[in-house]
């Protein structure tokens, strides 16, 4: 990724890319402290004097309707030149009531459309919800481990053949988590099974950078 005075790199998402982010213009908590403060240290130090813009607006909780139906203002009302997706956490069906994957399809295209439309020339970047269970997972929960994994699976499945028909870059998590899970403890990487820890970041920004640039 080349970046150019006036660019404006926008993170959308849910808690993951939130990472508890500041509401006011506080510069040192405006970003969060997650992976997209983390890519943007790294990517502002590197085109420190294009001065690029760098702009979160990650909801904890959203699911993909939540943050459609706040995409006017906190999407196109920023006018990003690069935009950042990650989303579906909350879709996968693990701390609420999965979203139908026919329907997450549906208004993802939607989304897509409606933002090319109007951004016309943004650089649109599709991020892999992922999930990692821990495995103390209690024996009466595995049946919901294993129904969430298999909707997680397909909603996988959808942002990258959207990320494909639209010809956007695709960063994927999963095999690096799962990858890294065999190598050590999940809840050093993933405390919750969804919200990554510091470390899990940290690999976050590093796939994200060797993929997107």
């Amino acid at each position: 990724m080349k970046l150019t005075k006036g660019d404006i790199v926008l993170f959308q998402g849910d808690s993951i890319t939130d990472g508890n982010r500041g509401r006011s213009e506080d510069p040192n908590h405006i970003l969060g402290h997650g992976y997209a403060c983390m890519v943007s240290a790294r990517l502002g130090a590197d085109y420190v004097t294009e001065k690029p813009v760098f702009v979160n607006r990650g909801v904890s909780g959203d699911n993909l309707i939540g943050m459609y139906a706040r995409w006017q203002d906190d999407t196109i009302g920023v006018k990003p030149t690069i935009l950042n997706i990650l989303i579906g956490g909350n879709d996968m069906g693990w701390t609420r009531t999965a979203t139908p994957s026919k329907f997450f399809e549906r208004m993802y295209r939607l989304l897509l459309e409606d933002t090319l439309e109007l951004l016309p020339g943004v650089r649109i970047i599709l991020c892999e919800p992922f999930f990692l269970p821990l495995p103390e997972t209690r024996i009466e929960q595995a049946a919901k481990v294993e129904r969430v994994c298999a909707h997680l699976i397909e909603l996988q499945q959808i942002v990258r053949r959207l990320a494909k028909e639209f010809q956007l870059t695709f960063v994927p998590f999963q095999d690096m988590f799962d990858s890294l899970a065999r190598q050590v403890d999940s809840a050093y990487l993933v405390w919750d099974g969804v919200h990554p820890t510091m470390v899990g970041h940290e690999f976050m920004t590093r796939r994200w950078l060797e993929t997107v640039e």
